[in-house]
């Protein structure tokens, strides 16, 4: 993302004055097949503070290639793309890592269910139906920016490179809220993770070797799990994995071939073996809950069993 210096110090220019125009700390990529209404974004834009930039790709990939390019703090995406859709483009960035923080605020005539609950979920994206108001449209994009500069810099967890629960939360609006109308049926997996051996070896070891662990323990995992799968830390001693777009029946399988290659044997740097101990509770959308609270509790539930039985995994019921 663009630096930028929220200091309270720091002189704030009027809108349209030179000076906020030169002073452009947020890159916003267009995407747009409608160049009257992206030189219109853009006048706009620029006057407000905003560096903003069009694109108008072939493809899916072009899109998401324009957006790596221009390096975009914020997307605003077209439904009614050349030959192709926009919601393409928006599950494609939502499972790219590179854009995790980047939030993508559809802009489009289409008022229909289905394309609404893409963007209007509270999480980082959003939603707004043409026409519009510029004004609006250029406030969204500011407080959307904002929360997601929030969450990167301030909710996650360096130590093990994981994002927080506050990020976690609102990527899983947002997922649920797509999935609701998603035509394909595809589910929304939510499991729970808890590992046996962080504890015990911190307190025998010291915080670094504890540290060194869940750092394996999470790479085990991103190896084993999809690229588009979200993990993120729930609780002080809980991880949280949200696996979206896949079949609801592929998911538990999914997660049982991570859990094996999260406990296989591990030796500390000195020698030492650890007992990984992971275990899981997972549950989906929309089997098991209508809600990321009513997700949540179903996994806790879930992993709650799955402790009480002794099992690696268990499905909520």
């Amino acid at each position: 993302m663009t630096t930028v210096s929220n200091g309270p110090d720091e002189p704030r220019a009027q809108p349209g004055s030179i000076t906020r125009r030169l002073a452009a700390t947020t890159r916003v990529l267009v995407i747009e097949d409608e160049h009257d209404i992206a030189d219109f974004l853009r006048a706009y834009f620029r006057a407000s503070g905003f560096d903003l930039v069009h694109s108008d790709p072939d493809d899916v990939a072009g899109a998401v290639d324009a957006v790596a390019e221009h390096d975009a703090d914020c997307v605003l995406l077209d439904v009614r793309l050349r030959g192709f859709s926009g919601l393409e483009v928006h599950r494609r960035l939502r499972d790219d890592p590179r854009f995790t923080f980047v939030p993508v605020i559809l802009v489009s005539a289409d008022t229909s269910a289905g394309v609404r609950a893409v963007g209007v979920a509270g999480g980082l994206d959003g939603f707004v139906p043409k026409p519009f108001s510029v004004e609006s449209l250029a406030e969204l994009v500011s407080g959307r920016v904002r929360r997601a500069r929030r969450l990167a810099e301030e909710g996650s967890d360096e130590r093990l490179g994981l994002l927080g629960p506050e990020f976690l939360a609102a990527r899983l609006a947002d997922e649920l809220n797509a999935a609701a109308h998603d035509p394909h049926r595809r589910a929304v997996g939510l499991a729970l993770l808890r590992v046996g051996a962080a504890g015990d070896v911190r307190s025998q070891h010291g915080d670094e070797a504890g540290d060194w662990v869940g750092r394996r323990v999470v790479q085990r995992l991103r190896e084993a799990l999809p690229p588009s799968a979200v993990i993120a830390r729930s609780s002080d001693d809980e991880l949280a994995v949200v696996l979206a777009g896949l079949a609801a029946a592929a998911i538990s399988p999914c997660l049982h071939d991570a859990l094996d290659a999260v406990n296989r044997a591990l030796e500390l740097p000195g020698g030492a073996p650890v007992a990984i101990g992971a275990t899981g509770g997972v549950a989906w959308f929309p089997d098991h809950a209508a809600s990321p609270d009513e997700l949540y509790m179903a996994a806790d539930a879930a992993l709650v069993d799955a402790l009480d039985r002794g099992v690696p995994l268990t499905v909520a019921r």
